[in-house]
């Protein structure tokens, strides 16, 4: 019946959008117009397509989001995006790896540093491909888009899921600055940030921006003998200096270096057990500090460093009291040269690195303690030079490019465990290993648009892509690390086509085939150690690939009053990259699905009434079917039995069928809905109301769809009122960010040692943990301008 409802729905939009009329037209945006800029009061411009244009304009389904309303919300990471956007997940992942994004239920291997993600964020033109990205601050930005599907053309790298792109803020013309300052009572943090920008002459300009964050935390420790009180208590200091100069009418360059540093109490400070099948408590572990229940506590107790020390032998065990610190940077360089008046030359230069440490000498639960060590650094240098032509009495347009990645990790690791062989006793499940890894890619890209007639135009392109990944492993003495494959190269070719009806200025029908592309790799920690020796192993996996339509109508209605975009796509997905975390080795493993088929149905809507200046009302949903679509057989989940569907048994392991099951975190419905006000109050103050729910449907959160393991149905809601001089000079903001209140997990895995009997007749059912979501976040926020005091 839901399912009946939610079509209904789409088909009364679709009517309205057809039997609306267009009352007016307005003359497209100027070229001059910049990303994030608003063109005509109701449409924003963006950079799907490496140019500026209306999101009208771009036969693209996305989701575009102004600095003005990240900052009405207090939008301060990439996580918090996802609350604003239907069918994107983005998940901070347990352990040192980052993070993970999944949109429409695709989704990329998570705690895996050596993994390609599905889902990329791209900061200023720069992919970056590596999940650790996440924890860094959303600071000073300009703009962020959501581009849903495969993208393989404008950004670098293909993407085979999406891309989460974002611009950071231009320097100004005129000098302008701006410092605000917020605090949040329940988690007693502190933000501060702002920036100072301006000409420095007629051709240079520059930009400063600041970021300081201090936090206690908002999960409190409730472990008997804790190593801190509250997690994940964030330290964080981050810094960006913009410059534009412009000293000819046709060169301009545009420069960006960030430097971001975040210190918290272990990768695991905001995960806690999401069930239990078990008693708690096991007499290995601590008694009664773990409830199995999503709410604002978790359970970490220390494990002693001196003692890990003396078992292992490893002296980087450094401290009794979990640890967090992510050091990064990113340095881009964007120049342009108009070589005539109708082709241009544009490079953008990224460089790209991490330093992350992790000491978790803890526990996230009751049944027994488990620590982790992780070194992980990541230098990465990408190059990208397009040649554009574009003529006012041309027909067509071509752009022509090339695009160089290379990427350094060095991955260390060890893993111990205490408890497991009796009570205080410290296991090593492995000596201190590492793996790294080189990788080179290498494309290049074309695209031609024609405007056939100037209502009907054709856009096509194709992107060969070449990835060559070097993997090595480097186990202690006296043990020798082989395995089969040390070199992988992997090539593709992605083409795409779109064909784009405008019968007036007001609508945009389009209809898209598209491919991508995601490079295999290796499953980074991934060896078969026995204890004794290390035997032959080839831990790479194949690349990911997806083929499919999409198609979609854009207009404006009622005098541009009511702003409509309907979509829908269907892709099909081979060699589906999937993880899973093994329950008994702890060992991360990748897999490559058969394949799956993702499809679908979304549509958004924004009405601004002028009867009522100052409003504006907008909505979204999408309904999502993302399952496998042929025979794929995978491990079973603790405690499955054959009743349960672990029936096949394969190479002596036993199996589960997959074939037209939902893939993990795929929700299958998602909606969000919303209103912002402003209006003057009289004394030469005005005022601003925000108010932002979204609702998603309940969803697998690991690969083996455990049934314990759902994020059920939640409803989310933000909002925040202001008040202000008419002028901007200063605002005084109340904002509350999960207003409901609801705990939720982004992501989940089986708790290791726990639950049996699987592949059996009867079994027991193990815990399941993993990062759990903030609570509800009340803040208090003030914003000075001093150039419009």
């Amino acid at each position: 019946m839901r399912k009946e409802l939610y079509l209904a729905s789409f088909a009364a939009i679709a009517w309205a959008s057809l039997a609306a009329p267009a009352v007016a037209q307005d003359a497209p945006a100027s070229p001059a117009a910049t990303s994030g800029e608003v063109a005509d009061g109701s449409d924003i411009i963006v950079t799907a397509r490496r140019r500026n244009e209306t999101t009208l304009q771009t036969p693209v389904v996305l989701t575009a989001f102004s600095a003005e309303k990240l900052d009405s919300l207090h939008v301060t990471s990439v996580t918090d995006v996802a609350k604003l956007t239907p069918m994107l997940i983005i998940a901070p992942a347990t352990g040192p790896y980052g993070g993970n994004l999944t949109l429409r239920g695709v989704a990329s291997p998570s705690s895996n540093a050596a993994s390609e993600p599905a889902v990329t964020i791209n900061i200023d033109g720069v992919p970056l491909s590596f999940g650790g990205v996440v924890r860094m601050a959303t600071m000073d930005v300009g703009q962020i888009e959501v581009l849903k599907g495969p993208q393989a053309l404008f950004f670098g790298k293909n993407s085979t899921g999406g891309i989460v792109s974002i611009r950071t803020a231009e320097p100004t013309s005129t000098f302008q600055s701006q410092f605000s300052a917020a605090y949040e009572f329940h988690a007693h943090q502190v933000d501060l940030d702002g920036f100072v920008s301006g000409p420095v002459s007629d051709t240079l300009s520059l930009r400063a921006a600041g970021k300081f964050t201090r936090q206690r935390g908002y999960f409190k420790n409730v472990a008997p003998t804790p190593g801190f009180d509250y997690g994940p208590g964030t330290a964080e200091e981050g810094f960006r200096l913009s410059a534009n100069w412009k000293p000819t009418e046709r060169l301009t360059v545009k420069l960006r270096g960030t430097y971001d540093n975040v210190h918290e109490h272990g990768t695991d400070a905001t995960s806690q057990k999401i069930a239990c099948s078990g008693p708690l408590g096991a007499p290995q572990g601590f008694t009664g500090a773990e409830d199995c229940t999503l709410n604002n506590t978790m359970a970490s107790a220390p494990i002693p460093s001196a003692a890990i020390r003396a078992k292992t032998g490893n002296l980087d065990w450094d401290s009794d009291t979990p640890y967090l610190r992510v050091k990064q940077h990113l340095i881009t360089a964007d120049i342009s040269y108009q070589l005539t008046d109708s082709i241009s030359l544009n490079s953008v230069t990224g460089w790209y690195g991490i330093n992350q440490r992790a000491v978790d000498p803890g526990t996230t639960g009751a049944k027994f303690f488990i620590g982790t060590l992780a070194n992980i650094r990541k230098n990465s240098f990408s190059q990208e030079a397009r040649l554009t032509f574009r003529s006012p009495d041309s027909p067509i347009d071509l752009m022509f490019g090339g695009f160089y990645q290379s990427d350094h990790l060095l991955d260390r690791e060890q893993v111990v465990g205490v408890g497991l062989a009796g009570p205080g006793v410290i296991t090593p499940f492995s000596a201190y290993w590492t793996f790294p890894l080189n990788s080179k890619a290498i494309s290049a890209f074309g695209q031609m648009d024609w405007n056939i007639t100037q209502q009907l135009s054709l856009s096509t392109g194709v992107r060969y892509s070449q990835d060559s990944k070097y993997h090595n492993i480097v186990s202690p003495a006296p043990l020798t690390a082989t395995f089969t494959a040390q070199k992988v190269t992997f090539s593709n070719w992605s083409p795409e086509a779109t064909l784009a009806f405008k019968p007036n200025e007001d609508t945009n029908f389009f209809v898209s085939y598209k491919q991508g592309y995601k490079s295999g790799a290796f499953s980074i920690g991934a060896t078969n150690y026995t204890g004794s020796e290390v035997a032959p192993i080839d831990p790479s996996y194949n690349p990911e690939t997806v083929q499919g339509f999409e198609g979609g109508v854009k207009a404006r209605l009622f005098d541009h009053q009511l702003r409509l975009n309907l979509s829908a796509y269907s892709y099909k997905y081979k060699n589906l990259q999937l993880s899973r975390l093994d329950p008994v080795t702890t060992a991360l493993i990748i897999l490559s699905a058969s394949s799956a088929r993702v499809k679908g149905l979304e549509g958004d809507v924004s009405f601004s009434p002028r009867s009522v200046p100052g409003l504006t009302i907008n909505g979204a949903a999408a309904l999502n079917s993302a399952k496998y679509d042929s025979s794929f057989v995978g491990g079973c989940y603790v405690g499955q039995t054959f009743a349960g569907g672990c029936s096949l048994v394969v190479n002596g392991k036993a199996q589960q069928q997959f074939q037209g099951r939902t893939l993990p975190r795929a929700p299958k419905f998602s909606a969000s809905g919303g209103f912002s006000y402003e209006t003057a109050v009289g004394g030469n103050l005005k005022t601003k109301f925000n108010l932002n729910g979204i609702y998603t449907s309940k969803y697998f959160l690991s690969q083996e769809l455990n049934p314990i393991g759902i994020a059920s149905n939640r409803f989310l809601l933000d909002g925040s009122i202001s008040v202000g001089s008419e002028s901007g000079g200063y605002e005084f903001s109340l904002i509350g960010r999960n207003l409901t209140d609801r705990n939720y997990p982004y992501s989940g895995f089986q708790t290791p040692f726990t639950g049996g009997g699987t592949g059996t007749a009867v079994g027991q059912l193990p815990d399941f943990e993993g990062p759990i979501s903030r609570g509800r976040e009340i803040w208090l926020k003030v914003t000075i301008r001093p150039g419009a005091l």
